[in-house]
């Protein structure tokens, strides 16, 4: 007589961000709700939950990202008494922007720790040498160190920091009695209708060579802008052309709606475009004291700007300047709009039938931005501007 199976148990598993919402939900309860009869409606296990609020400061305070399942802090603990001082070495090497490899952290070890490095194998030995390089590889790893692509600064990431908190406290201290929805950032970027990723699928042996994207592909500068609440305004496309000739002409007016269009012969920002911009979009958005953050390009500055805000615009417009050399660190749009952005086009163009002609292309890049412009979503701008600007959250 065969044994009666026995049912197989569903285990579910649970991340931070997903403890994090169980725990809010519960705190949105009535006072003296049961914690018991709360976990029996969401199916949740009643130890588990006990667990997450005792920890609940553990959660609040974490910084790691939500989609993991611990705080982490769990496993072995380091084998080797002077890990804390090797990551200090580490820290303060990424603290001078300068470069980190497994090589410098060899060298440190056998400048400091040399004793230590005898268990490697002989001195001055290949094998010994892989060994110690492949032991320096897992500890970065095992502390949250990858390799990167090395991005070029003209500023300390230290100096980017300090100018973000100076000069976000300023400008909220001055704009202070302006509504959320008022303060808009704006700024351009290119996009180009080849977008191919940067990685391909091949087989283990086989070349992973690919045909090479077209180097004078179709480009256009998008001019995009968003508010502090979350909102967007549409876009101003500018498209390469001679203004009054035949794209300008023929082509613009059969481009979708949902955004503005502008010719320019190389399709950069200029004073007529940055012009057309105030006058046909920021003009029909402003309700109120405006505040427009743009960064210093002289199109964006200058007294023609100005001008026009302060006469053709329905009501009062400022402009506030950025820092220069610091938009990565203190602008919304390019603290988390951007990246996410081309990310976006970058996944349309792989499900875009592809066309031949010039006119064809520039039609699919702008219909691309339309439609990935409209998937940006409130609560990512929300946060850029938190991250750009962080006395928002005081306001």
């Amino acid at each position: 007589m065969q044994p009666k199976p026995v049912a197989k148990r569903f285990y579910r598993r649970y991340n931070v961000r997903n403890i994090r919402v169980y725990l809010r939900l519960f705190d949105a309860m009535p006072p003296c709700s049961s914690e018991r009869e709360f976990c029996r409606q969401l199916r949740l296990p009643q130890s588990s939950f006990a667990r997450w609020k005792k920890n609940r400061h553990q959660y609040d305070s974490s910084t790691n990202r939500g989609s993991r399942a611990t705080l982490l802090g769990r496993g072995k603990t380091e084998s080797v008494a002077f890990a804390d001082e090797l990551l200090q070495s580490m820290e303060d090497v990424r603290n001078e922007e300068s470069f980190l490899t497994t090589t410098s952290m060899a060298t440190w070890l056998l400048t400091n720790k040399h004793e230590w490095t005898t268990m490697f194998g002989d001195e001055g030995s290949d094998e010994s040498h892989k060994r110690l390089l492949e032991w320096c590889r897992r500890f970065a790893y095992r502390h949250g160190f990858s390799y990167r692509a090395p991005v070029r600064a003209k500023r300390l990431q230290s100096d980017l920091e300090e100018t973000r908190q100076s000069f976000a406290t300023s400008f909220w201290a001055e704009h202070s009695g302006v509504s959320l929805g008022d303060i808009i950032n704006a700024d351009e970027t290119p996009v180009y209708y080849d977008m191919p990723p940067t990685k391909t699928l091949s087989k283990r042996g086989d070349s992973a060579r690919v045909k090479e994207a077209q180097k004078h592909s179709e480009r256009v500068s998008v001019l995009l802008s968003i508010r502090a609440d979350g909102g967007k305004l549409p876009p101003l496309i500018i498209v390469k052309g001679t203004p009054g000739g035949t794209i300008d002409c023929d082509e613009l007016p059969t481009y979708p709606p949902g955004a503005v269009y502008a010719v320019q012969e190389h399709a950069y920002m200029d004073h007529d475009v940055w012009a057309i911009y105030l006058r046909e979009i920021l003009k029909f958005e402003v309700q109120g004291p405006t505040v427009l953050v743009v960064d210093n390009l002289h199109a964006h500055v200058s007294d023609r700007a100005k001008t026009i805000m302060e006469v053709e615009l329905n009501c009062s417009a400022t402009l506030a300047q950025l820092p220069a050399n610091s938009t990565s660190f203190v602008q919304p749009l390019d603290v988390g709009i951007m990246g996410p952005f081309k990310s976006m086009c970058r996944k349309e163009w792989l499900y875009e039938e592809r066309v031949q002609t010039a006119a064809e292309k520039r039609l699919k890049l702008i219909q691309r931005v339309i439609k990935v412009w409209g998937m940006v979503s409130s609560s990512m701008i929300v946060r850029s501007f938190e991250k750009a600007l962080p006395n928002v959250v005081e306001l």
